[in-house]
């Protein structure tokens, strides 16, 4: 079911330590049975603010990265124990998808779904939340701050608009690395070994950029 969002009235950003959240005050689905009238924003009601996340919790990625929503959750503490976000309290819920696209398309499926999250926040990795990118644009689905340095996360802002990176991508971070060996080696000779995927592609035209004539 895709979410009609009628009008936005606030937007309230929480630094956190995988990104921020923005919370919209905006319409969403009627609310089941009000008698009222009233309109129901998807996630959020008078006493709270329901995000949600994937993260590798288990399996080979699990060291490090299953830290990042043990972060966040203390940071989200922090802040409802100091008022919330304009009064509203964060609720937030986070899933393992053991660093597996299949997983994370059946784990953000059931926070968006069944959970009824507003946004999706801080999600893990290039091949996982890649698997989901287009699903919660297509529910409209705010998706911020994916944690990933993929280009994918900005460079299709017509197709994708509900979805926002926020860590420097893996060319600019190869620009970086280059940079440093062309400033400080730069008669060396480079040899570069290519992860086969976004993120060695982007990688590699960053370092080439600089010191293509030193590979």
């Amino acid at each position: 079911m895709k979410r009609k969002y009628r009008l936005v009235t606030t937007v309230t950003s929480l630094v956190l330590t995988a990104g921020m959240v923005t919370a919209c005050g905006a319409g969403g689905r009627s609310a089941d049975g009000a008698g009222d009238g009233a309109t129901a924003e998807t996630g959020i009601t008078e006493e709270s603010v329901k995000i949600g996340g994937h993260f590798p919790l288990t399996g080979v990625a699990a060291p490090g990265y299953s830290e990042i929503p043990v972060g966040a959750t203390a940071y989200f503490d922090y802040v409802n124990a100091n008022g919330g976000v304009h009064g509203r309290q964060i609720d937030y819920l986070y899933r393992d998808d053991a660093y597996n696209p299949t997983n994370t398309s059946s784990v953000v499926n059931e926070l968006v779904l069944q959970d009824e999250v507003f946004a999706m926040v801080g999600g893990v990795g290039t091949a996982t939340h890649g698997a989901v990118v287009d699903f919660l644009n297509d529910e409209e689905v705010p998706d911020l701050f994916v944690s990933s340095g993929s280009l994918q996360w900005g460079d299709q802002p017509e197709d994708r608009p509900w979805t926002f990176g926020w860590q420097p991508d893996y060319e600019v971070e190869a620009k970086i690395a280059a940079q440093w060996i062309k400033e400080n080696h730069p008669d060396a000779r480079v040899g570069m070994l290519v992860q086969d995927d976004d993120m060695g592609r982007d990688g590699e035209a960053g370092v080439r950029r600089l010191i293509d004539d030193q590979i």
